[in-house]
């Protein structure tokens, strides 16, 4: 039987998307194809491979709004007509998206939405945006979520159980599980964009505390506009860190198996793949509730900690972790334990179950 034709709309090639895209492929039978509405974001620094699946990058068209980029891919509508899918599946509600369901309802074909949003990540939303989530869901065959928040997500929409599915947000486990035996030369990790929404300078108060008690080495990964900022004042406090620099993803299992505790702190994040990273080089996480993998992926007590943003209060846990050896190995080994199911594997037999939901 013929495998049924799938187009993805999506923004950008990420790297933790890439082995899935190769993997649908295959299972598709060459019948998948992903239409990106750019190559690039300008936040963004990764430099991927070009990975062996069907791909199209829309005609670049952008608008700028309130900081935020706003993909109008006026083209989607001629690729979508030659290549003729059975089944369109979007990532988001840009106008390129929205024109990508509306081709798919005036032709009969299947819709499947595709979110990584939660319903915390979502609170904000003013009312044409939750009229347009209304509106595009009643019309949708199925829904597909990055985590099991994501799914509560479809549901505050009246969204049936029968029509969710998960492919869980993953990265590739066992190179970072490679990393977990080698030795460590930091104590602390922090792995992430160097802005406001990020925390930072929470966490170098955090870093302030510790020093205070006990010796303490840092490793900082990522880039962003406050990276002067934060480098002065680590300087000004004397605490004693390492920035090689932004480092691309071939070089981040060896920099996570080099450190003991990653502290995730956030504003606000639909999900947070460096836990991911870190629970497979088997480190533990420290993060808050705004984190969507915060009691989904980091269990309090059990792979590290979910804790108010209290400087004191993470500084006190971090503390007691470098200082007690058998604490530290159960919270390391189970860490590794609960990565194990988000896996590519998993994530595609979601997106392949969505698929075959729609189609049969």
């Amino acid at each position: 039987m013929m495998s049924p034709k799938i187009a993805m709309i999506t923004n950008i090639p990420s790297p933790y998307r890439e082995e899935i895209h190769i993997l649908l492929n295959e299972k598709l039978k060459n019948n998948y194809s992903v239409f990106y509405c750019a190559k690039d974001e300008p936040n963004r620094m990764w430099k991927l491979a070009d990975s062996d699946y069907n791909k199209t990058f829309l005609k670049k068209s952008i608008l700028k709004f309130k900081n935020r980029l706003i993909y109008l891919n006026i083209d989607i509508i001629r690729e979508l007509k030659n290549y003729n899918p059975d089944v369109i599946i979007t990532a988001g509600f840009n106008p390129t998206m929205l024109l990508s369901f509306l081709w798919a309802k005036f032709r009969n074909k299947k819709h499947i939405a595709f979110t990584d949003g939660t319903v915390d990540s979502e609170k904000s939303l003013g009312k044409m945006h939750r009229w347009v989530r209304k509106f595009v869901f009643r019309y949708t065959d199925a829904f597909i979520g990055a985590s099991k928040k994501s799914l509560e997500l479809y549901t505050s929409y009246d969204i049936s159980n029968e029509k969710l599915f998960l492919s869980p947000l993953c990265i590739n486990n066992e190179v970072y599980k490679q990393a977990k035996g080698i030795q460590k030369k930091y104590d602390i990790i922090y792995s992430a964009r160097f802005i406001d929404l990020k925390m930072p300078f929470f966490f170098i108060d955090v870093l302030k505390l510790i020093s205070d008690s006990i010796p303490c080495k840092v490793i900082l990964i990522g880039s962003g506009e406050l990276k002067e900022k934060m480098i002065k004042r680590l300087e000004e406090l004397n605490i004693d860190y390492s920035y090689p620099g932004y480092i691309q993803q071939e070089q981040l299992p060896l920099i996570f198996g080099s450190a003991k505790i990653l502290l995730f702190p956030t504003k606000s994040d639909t999900w947070g793949i460096v836990a991911n990273e870190a629970c497979a080089a088997g480190i533990p996480v420290i993060t808050c509730e705004n984190a969507g993998v915060a009691n989904e992926l980091i269990i309090n007590g059990y792979n590290g900690y979910v804790l108010p943003l209290d400087e004191k209060i993470w500084a006190e846990h971090v503390i007691k972790v470098l200082s007690d050896v058998s604490m530290y190995k159960k919270l390391s080994d189970n860490a590794v334990i609960s990565v194990r199911n988000l896996n590519y594997e998993n994530a595609v037999a979601g997106i392949l179950s969505a698929v075959d939901f729609v189609t049969n």
